[in-house]
């Protein structure tokens, strides 16, 4: 090292409990860099900058050669919340990794973050409805939410296949974070297309840390049930129906006068694609489950059929407030929090 001030350690570094090299290079870069601004070989991963005698003047010649060799920004403060090399190696491989996914969504527009901060793995959000928002703000600023735009040439408006509209989503998911494990989200029928996914990425070998689907019974669940239960169903979804109108004359008009949203349209397609394909199979990731606690759906078993196809036991979360209304408060801080315990290590 040329000139300048070259810290001296309080304590002498200690050979026990240094911590192994590892296949990731930045490790050994950040170990590199260390040992040339203090001055001696006789550091590891281990070592704490502190008691190294790191100090403002170390940490600032630290953090320009880090720009210099990494190109990544450190700010002092993560400096002295990661003080040991393995720690700030950690921190900088995050700091690498979201510039990357930073680069990947500018580069794939469809992909529309809702939550865009936060170093863990993205939740991607498969529904057009900007719906997730609320929720996406109760699960906090360290954890990154997308979703994904479907155009309206895409494929659910060219009536394609379940298949390529589950295509669709995923080679959008993957553009973003090519590896897994993932996190998926999906509501109403669009629940089914993230189930699809989940499986199609199981089938390629990647993991599922969570699957999340809300307020959605089973694909083609209410086909395969018995005529009671049907009946019992379709009369609450009149009921609920009802309570949106003051008077007949109101639902007349609006039945006659206000064409379906596209969003409306694309749940319709998607309903019946996988009304057509039947069951899918078994899911080996965890799987959470929420539901209204309103009619219609209450009506349903606490599984709303997924355990026949899951293959194991499951049971919805009731959530307060009706299909739309579960993500207004209190609904969205409940299923936060569950999904965040659900991710925790």
């Amino acid at each position: 090292m040329q000139s300048g001030y070259t810290a001296q350690p309080i304590n002498p570094p200690s050979d026990s409990n240094r911590a192994e090299p590892t296949d990731n290079p930045t490790p050994q870069v950040v170990l590199r860099i260390w040992k040339d601004i203090f001055g001696f070989d006789d550091i590891d991963l281990n070592s704490d900058f502190f008691d190294l005698g790191g100090n403002s003047l170390v940490a600032g010649r630290l953090q320009i050669a880090l720009k210099e060799k990494l190109g990544v920004v450190i700010r002092t403060a993560d400096i002295l919340r990661h003080p040991t090399v393995a720690d700030l190696a950690e921190k900088i491989q995050s700091v690498i990794k979201n510039v990357r996914r930073n680069e990947l969504l500018t580069s794939n527009p469809d992909v529309i973050p809702l939550q865009p901060r936060g170093e863990g793995r993205p939740i991607f959000v498969i529904s057009n409805s900007m719906i997730f928002r609320k929720l996406a703000l109760q699960l906090g600023t360290d954890q990154p939410v997308y979703t994904i735009l479907m155009k309206d040439d895409g494929p659910v408006s060219n009536k394609s296949s379940l298949s390529e509209i589950i295509d669709f989503y995923l080679q959008r998911i993957r553009a973003v974070q090519p590896n897994g494990p993932y996190r998926l989200a999906g509501w109403c029928v669009s629940g089914w297309i993230a189930y699809g996914i989940a499986r199609k990425l199981e089938q390629q070998s990647e993991q599922i840390e969570l699957l999340t689907v809300i307020d959605a019974t089973a694909p083609a669940y209410l086909a395969q049930c018995n005529a009671s239960t049907k009946l019992l169903y379709y009369w609450y979804s009149f009921k609920a129906a009802r309570k949106k109108i003051s008077t007949v004359h109101l639902a007349a008009k609006k039945l006659v006068k206000t064409e379906k949203t596209q969003e409306e349209k694309d749940d319709d397609e998607i309903e019946s694609a996988a009304s057509r394909v039947g069951l899918f199979g078994a899911l080996q990731g965890k799987m959470l489950l929420f539901c209204s606690q309103e009619d219609p759906i209450n009506c349903l078993p606490s599984d709303l059929g997924w355990e026949r196809i899951l293959g194991r036991s499951i049971q919805a979360v009731r959530l307060p407030g009706s299909h739309h209304g579960i993500f207004e408060a209190p609904g969205a801080k409940i299923m936060a929090q569950r999904i965040l315990d659900q991710l925790m290590p």
